[in-house]
């Protein structure tokens, strides 16, 4: 388990990580599910809840998380704009991986959700897919400054990140593919070829299949 004053130490001395982690990457053992690998992070971690976001139409949508989520008004399926996130900032540059003190962090300590949500501590990655599309991040939040919070936190969430990562991916191809063929028959933007159905042997003429295709 984690040990407060080892935060230092989170990856290298902590025997049930490397046996949690080991356990993840096995080819043999059976698949876990997404929530399932959360809590093995949160588990792992000194803050309150560990999530994993995606982002979808200007919103920092929560696909999993373990933890107190209510507290944080973390609603899954649900989220907030990414205009108003930790997340967003931290893909631009404007925050580090890992803040150990929100509330004095001068460059989150006025936002508004850090109020809301009563956010002390954040730590956070991007999560890209195979084919190095973003996908989202995950993160981890607690209600109190954390000072022992550092770079381990990030290894942590990094290796579980790329544990996921596949899993992610499918639906959101799937979606994805959903929401072009959606536009485009919407639009009507279907070409129809007629190909006729003869039988070799006679020569006879025996009907016509029509196939729809997109452009």
């Amino acid at each position: 388990m984690y040990e407060p004053d080892n935060g230092a130490r989170l990856l290298k001395d902590t025997p049930r990580l490397g046996d949690a982690l080991n356990d993840l990457r096995s080819a043999e053992a059976p698949r876990l599910s997404l929530d399932r690998v959360v809590e093995v992070a949160r588990r792992q971690l000194p803050l309150d809840v560990v999530y994993v976001a995606e982002f979808r139409d200007g919103r920092q949508v929560y696909r999993a998380v373990a933890g107190d989520a209510a507290s944080f008004n973390i609603v899954l399926g649900q989220g907030p704009a990414l205009e108003d996130t930790y997340c967003q900032r931290l893909l631009a540059g404007e925050i580090p991986c890992v803040i150990p003190d929100a509330t004095a962090d001068e460059r989150v300590a006025r936002l508004a959700i850090t109020r809301e949500s009563n956010i002390g501590a954040y730590a956070g990655v991007p999560l890209r897919v195979p084919d190095g599309t973003l996908y989202g991040t995950i993160c981890c939040v607690g209600h109190s400054p954390e000072p022992t919070l550092d770079e381990s936190a990030v290894q942590l969430l990094t290796t579980v990140g790329e544990l996921i990562v596949e899993d992610l991916d499918g639906p959101r191809r799937r979606e994805s593919l959903r929401q072009e063929l959606s536009k485009l028959i919407e639009a009507e933007s279907l070409d129809v070829a007629y190909q006729p159905i003869v039988d070799l042997r006679t020569d006879q003429f025996l009907g016509i299949e029509a196939l729809a295709r997109f452009p």
